[in-house]
């Protein structure tokens, strides 16, 4: 159960410049970045190239058999026994004492658990959230959830919003997917990768690398001639290429997609973005858009040796 913790997902690079830097670019309304040459974000592909699953059933699928809702019982328990404890928290490392070779009947549901508060859903820092428990018990059980739509809309959501404590900004989000974004898209920011090993994700390059780059901001506005739109066509060493929505729904919030504010990132000419108006009364609501097939239309996928432009309108804008 440790070394499994050690190696899934990608470590914090704990480049806090260049998250910063990106911070100060994005936009609230469209959830993208806007340089000086250009509009860019992180999107549902981004998610899918982590490992994350696009399908499945949305997290807040509710427990419905009683032997799980048992299960989340017990998890509580658990929690609620660590925060009554002298540390007065359910940190990562007692929740790995308390369940590790301990012969316990949960062991692979407490693992899941602390996997999803330390790498896909850390909102609280350092601590196991009961949040996740019935994504944990839904995962164990073989349920595949739809982890990508949240895994960025709570990265859309704390990309302008922090909470305020003694004057300094806490956020906590998987921002080391921001970081591998950037790593795999700027140039200039891109430090040394480490060789993919096979089975590894395509973000392992960047696992536990630095970027060493004085001034962040001058970097990002001078990319205009060498930012990648589109990095993942580029075939890698053990690295395959991927086999090829409106809303994002996370565990407590929901979050407009706007991918045609940078279609350049899906290899399409960029042209003037619409306005989609928003219909996200409910989560039951957004999901439907979300998870709605494609019905009489036609899907046009661009070669991946194709060079994406902006429309001479877009230009002129």
């Amino acid at each position: 159960m440790e070394e499994s913790s050690e190696e899934v997902g990608v470590e914090d690079l704990k480049n806090d410049d260049v998250v910063l830097g990106l911070a100060e670019k994005q936009c609230p309304e469209t959830k993208s970045f806007i340089f000086s040459w250009g509009e860019a974000t992180i999107t549902l592909e981004d998610m899918m190239i982590s490992g994350c699953s696009v399908l499945g059933s949305p997290v807040f699928s509710p427990l419905v058999a009683d032997e799980m809702k048992a299960v989340e019982e017990e998890l509580n328990q658990v929690r609620m026994e660590l925060q009554n404890s002298d540390s007065q928290k359910a940190r990562h490392s007692t929740w790995l004492k308390r369940f590790m070779d301990r012969g316990s009947e949960i062991e692979h549901e407490a693992f899941l658990a602390l996997w999803l508060s330390r790498f896909v859903f850390p909102f609280s820092f350092r601590t196991v959230s009961k949040s996740v428990f019935p994504i944990a018990l839904h995962l164990a059980r073989g349920t595949r959830i739809a982890l990508a739509p949240a895994v960025l809309a709570s990265i859309y959501r704390v990309s302008c919003k922090g909470e305020v404590c003694e004057s300094a900004a806490i956020i906590h989000s998987p921002f080391q997917l921001v970081q591998s974004w950037a790593c795999e898209r700027f140039i200039e920011l891109r430090p040394t990768p480490n060789p993919i090993k096979k089975g590894e994700p395509r973000f392992a390059r960047w696992h536990k690398i630095r970027t060493a780059v004085e001034n962040v901001t001058t970097v990002l506005d001078s990319a205009k001639d060498s930012f990648h739109w589109h990095p993942y066509v580029r075939t890698l060493k053990n690295w395959d290429l991927p086999m090829f929505y409106r809303y994002l729904l996370g565990l407590d919030c929901i979050e407009q997609c706007l991918p045609h504010h940078v279609a350049m990132q899906f290899g399409m000419d960029q042209d003037l973005p619409a306005r989609v108006a928003r219909a996200n009364e409910s989560c039951w609501i957004a999901w439907k858009y979300y998870s709605k097939p494609i019905t009489n239309a036609t899907l046009y996928i661009s070669s991946r040796f194709f060079e994406a432009d902006v429309t001479t309108r877009y230009l002129e804008w």
